[in-house]
């Protein structure tokens, strides 16, 4: 064994179990360019042809992003100013990305597959970059690569190292990388044909306009790496196996039965030539006459000419031969268990359980409930993935829209302060039994232990107004309100306003002078 390696692009040792050994070079020397590139192209096919992977990738697309995500919910001091940011925001989501004009939901949910695929990704935000379009462009693991060393000097000073892309300066810090779209795949980047990027690896994020999100499991990890690289050969090998059992069985389905054959090695044949007989004294006529006659014994004495005139299909088993009909074992009944086992073992490195890996969804409620509260956490950790994502993305188009007169510069001081009063929508996880879970609301507002902050999100207060809107016009126009229907409505004994003093009725025969008070006094009823 040589080192560390990833075994879907290394291929396997037969020799000998693998060992662990001393790592003295660093990721990007395990796995190297070309190593790189062969398991993101193993990993991009998986994504084009194997419906496991793929149901991966759109329970994401589904759980993490939906339709709801990339929503900015802004929450300042100042309720005008927050609602026209909001409104120039959303007309921006529309038209988000460079290249196709694809809305900011796709856009997310394209970061987020490149990410899971890939590992790794740069976005860059046109600020006068290219077009000056305040569009986001997004560039793929394989559009980031190094350039000629004389390119790097030039661009980034003295003393400048990259690897895979990645630029460092001399004590080893983050300042940069080098991504072109024309040259996807090269090992070396055409200087003319290239984007290069460079930051202060001491500055904050939001005054970079390109940002390049990673999936790193090492501080000093130079590229990310997909998480799927560790069952990616566990999915291919899925995707093989249910491609022989589905040959297996269309073979299957074609054949009704084997014809097997049974014949001695030594075979006496009838024949009307006798050992003895001489044809060198017969003429082509004789000889002619004679091979036809052999040719009329050998037709079978039985006719199917009744059978044929009755319209059925048949066929004549020579004699020796013997029709069997196939006992087939395909498919095999034990795939569709072994099957789902093997695709939970392919996503669990994505966190997601059962659920939403074999899509089997006929266990009992807390069952179903328990795996799918050990799936939300993956989501709700790409979910907060994106939300770094989109606070940039926010920022660096408001400074755009401020330049270009789209927006008013009115935010609480020049720097990046305002965004944490910014959240995001996301879609959270569906409810099995909405009764249960409306009920669990209920009471955690009632005991205290929820609010509505948890319940709507960070735009609760607006919600609430919302609501009350709703109920003020429901009874300016004479309808019920389902929450007002819901509240204790009032006794006559609580509003004395609206009674009148009842009539004194009779003593109880049963009760005494008290009950007689307690029930006709009308002071004590006031």
């Amino acid at each position: 064994m040589s080192g560390a390696r990833y075994k879907i692009v290394s291929g396997t040792d037969e020799d000998q179990r693998e060992r662990g050994v001393k790592e003295t070079g660093g990721e990007d020397e395990i796995l190297n360019f070309a190593k790189r590139g062969k398991l993101l192209n193993l990993t991009r096919n998986a994504a084009r042809n194997n419906p496991t992977f793929v149901t991966f990738l759109k329970q994401f697309d589904l759980n993490a992003v939906g339709n709801e995500g990339g929503k900015a919910v802004l929450t300042f001091s100042d309720r005008e100013y927050a609602r026209t940011v909001r409104e120039q925001f959303a007309k921006w989501t529309r038209n988000a990305d460079f290249y196709n004009g694809m809305n900011f939901n796709t856009v997310l949910k394209l970061i987020l597959k490149t990410a899971l695929i890939g590992g790794d990704l740069v976005l860059v935000f046109d600020d006068g970059l290219v077009e000056d379009s305040g569009k986001i462009l997004l560039f793929e693991p394989d559009e980031i690569g190094n350039t000629t060393p004389e390119a790097l000097e030039a661009r980034y000073g003295k003393g400048a190292a990259q690897s895979l892309g990645r630029v460092y300066t001399r004590n080893g810090q983050f300042q940069g990388v080098v991504v072109s779209r024309s040259q996807r795949g090269q090992e070396e980047f055409d200087p003319k044909k290239s984007y290069f990027l460079k930051k202060d690896p001491n500055e904050s994020t939001f005054n970079d306009l390109w940002l390049m999100p990673r999936n790193v499991f090492r501080a000093s990890q130079g590229r990310g790496i997909t998480p799927v690289s560790s069952s990616l050969s566990s999915v291919i090998d899925l995707h093989d196996y249910l491609s022989f059992e589905i040959a297996a069985a269309k073979k299957n389905a074609q054949t009704l039965a084997q014809v097997t054959q049974n014949v001695p090695d030594e075979v006496e044949l009838p024949s009307t030539f006798d050992t003895d007989v001489d044809f060198s004294d017969m003429t082509d006529e004789q000889i002619e006459a004679a091979t036809k006659a052999e040719a009329e014994s050998q037709i079978p004495t039985v006719t199917l000419d009744k059978i044929r005139a009755a319209g059925c299909l048949y066929e004549v088993i020579p004699s020796g031969y013997r029709l069997e009909l196939l006992d087939t074992k395909r498919p095999n009944v034990n795939a569709i268990e072994f099957v789902r086992w093997l695709a939970a073992q392919s996503a669990a490195p994505l966190g997601l359980t059962n659920v939403y890996s074999a899509l089997k969804c006929d266990s009992s409620y807390t069952a179903f409930r328990g795996e799918q509260l050990m799936a939300q956490p993956a989501f709700e950790e790409c979910q907060h993935f994106l939300e770094q994502i989109c606070d940039w993305c926010l920022y660096r188009w408001s400074k755009w829209a401020i330049r270009k007169g789209v927006i008013e510069d009115r935010f609480e001081g020049e720097d990046e302060d305002w965004i944490r009063k910014v959240s995001w929508n996301w879609p959270k996880m569906k409810d099995v039994d909405v009764v249960k879970e409306q009920n669990a609301i209920a009471l955690k507002l009632k005991n205290g232990t929820g609010s509505y902050a948890e319940i709507y999100g960070a735009d609760w207060r607006e919600r609430l107004e919302q609501i009350a809107e709703e109920i003020k016009f429901c009874k300016e126009h004479g309808l019920q309100h389902p929450s007002a229907m819901q509240s204790v409505q009032p006794t006559p004994a609580e509003t004395p306003e609206t009674q009148e003093t009842p009539e004194p009725s009779e003593p109880s025969k049963s009760g005494g002078e008290d009950e007689q008070r307690e029930n006709n006094d009308p002071e004590e009823d006031e």
